[in-house]
């Protein structure tokens, strides 16, 4: 037997291959994309109760524009929540700014006229 036929009956005998950086790479960005998608939740889910208590300043709506572009930025699932909403609520997307538009998927979503 070869050297390559050893070394090819080691791993298909169900051994792993060794991680390699990309690998831990690859894990890190998906461990950072999935805690700033939660944490732009997060900001979304207070910025309500903060909108309410402070109705003269508004400290809230700032707060919902950067939890909804951290949700847009970084998950699918929240891009995809974002733009039902907005296809569901025209309205909506007078009150947000052209870039969030654009970063959501300014195609699908009916933009401002």
């Amino acid at each position: 037997m070869s050297y390559f036929d050893k070394k090819l009956t080691k791993t298909a005998k169900g051994r792993k291959p060794p991680l390699t950086w990309l690998h831990i790479r690859q894990g890190l960005l998906f461990l950072y994309r999935q805690s700033m998608a939660l944490i732009g939740l997060l900001l979304l889910i207070i910025s309500f109760p903060i909108g309410i208590l402070s109705p003269f300043i508004p400290i809230g709506l700032p707060i919902a524009i950067v939890g909804a572009s951290l949700l847009v930025r970084y998950s699918k699932w929240g891009a995809y929540l974002v733009k039902t909403i907005l296809e569901r609520n025209p309205k909506l997307t007078k009150l947000m700014p052209a870039w969030l538009l654009k970063l959501i998927g300014g195609d699908q979503v009916n933009m401002k006229p």
